[in-house]
């Protein structure tokens, strides 16, 4: 046994089943405080419309919404009517626009946590105008280049050596070479006997 509640443009305008507790609205649903127990599920019983729900304040014109896309299952969190961010089914996330937080961890379930950028296009990480730190809290090395590749320095040009610098270079220590040394324009100025 249930309750059914019609108005004089709907029919089943709300339908509560006494069986399970469960509400049916045909229409929206306005209030001032809300408080459920159990779950909350929202279906637009349409498989041509992606399900949302809605956040909206009163006289603003704001379109703000979560919503699931029937076609790939991905979430979607739309702001102001703009995507800003995507959660996909294999639990990636992509971000409209930039990331702020004053400490952002990264982990991984199995293997190590990687930042990577999309196929076939370059990562630039900058600061927003002060110096860049690597390790700058812990004292585990840094590896570079370990996957193959080369490392430039100031240029964007490769020469096809292992590391590229583009200016000067000062060592506060000594410097050992595997193989040969070579020095290319200008001469050493002195040579310690």
């Amino acid at each position: 046994m249930g309750l059914r509640f019609d108005t004089a443009d709907v029919t089943n305008a709300f339908i509560l089943n006494s069986f399970d507790g469960a509400a049916t609205f045909a229409s929206s649903v306005s209030a001032t405080d809300g408080l459920f127990s159990g779950n909350v599920s929202i279906n637009t019983g349409n498989t041509a419309a992606n399900p949302r729900l809605y956040f909206q304040q009163d006289n603003l014109d704001v379109n703000n919404f979560i919503e699931v896309d029937r076609g790939s299952g991905n979430m979607e969190f739309w702001n102001n009517g703009v995507e800003a961010l995507n959660f996909a089914t294999d639990q990636s996330a992509t971000f409209a626009s930039s990331v702020k937080a004053n400490k952002l961890e990264i982990n991984r379930v199995g293997g190590q946590p990687s930042i990577s950028s999309s196929s076939g296009q370059n990562m630039v990480i900058d600061s927003d105008s002060g110096d860049m730190y690597l390790n700058n809290y812990v004292s585990g090395n840094v590896h570079i280049t370990t996957g193959g590749g080369n490392t430039l320095i100031g240029t964007t040009t490769d020469n096809g050596s292992k590391l590229q610098v583009n200016g000067s270079a000062t060592f506060a220590s000594s410097v050992t070479a595997g193989g040969s040394l070579k020095v290319i324009h200008n001469a050493l100025s002195s040579v310690p006997a």
